[in-house]
């Protein structure tokens, strides 16, 4: 299986600098690798891969996925282009996301449409 993950490498690179303050824009842009892992301490700064060991304090703290879930709320599959997506609303009614799932080549892709809160994006991959 292959898996291709977008992640704010902005935001991720942010996170970085509060935790290596002697770092300065460059140089942190050097440590955070393509996945948004640092080369230097193994530390997901994109908050990617959660379950990648003991990160208490830290950018990627497991405790941060426990909440609640988010209403899913269907677009209407009658109307052209709204089959398969669905909203995601906070607690104020407010939608966070679209999401939708479309055949990409041999496999599938997640799309996420008008996301609403990028800076606090997290976007974990499982099989659970």
């Amino acid at each position: 299986m292959s898996t291709t993950t977008y992640f704010d490498r902005e935001a991720a690179l942010d996170y970085l600098q509060k935790w290596h303050t002697d770092e300065d824009r460059e140089s942190a842009e050097d440590l955070l690798d393509d996945r948004g892992f640092c080369s230097c301490c193994g530390v997901d700064y994109a908050g990617l891969d959660r379950d990648a060991g003991d990160m208490t304090g830290q950018a990627g703290s497991g405790d941060d996925l426990d909440g609640e879930p988010l209403t899913p709320v269907p677009w209407n599959p009658r109307i052209a282009n709204h089959a398969g997506r669905v909203d995601f609303d906070n607690d104020e009614g407010d939608s966070v996301a679209s999401v939708r799932m479309v055949r990409a080549g041999s496999g599938y892709a997640v799309i996420i449409d008008q996301l609403s809160d990028t800076y606090n994006l997290i976007i974990k991959h499982t099989n659970e």
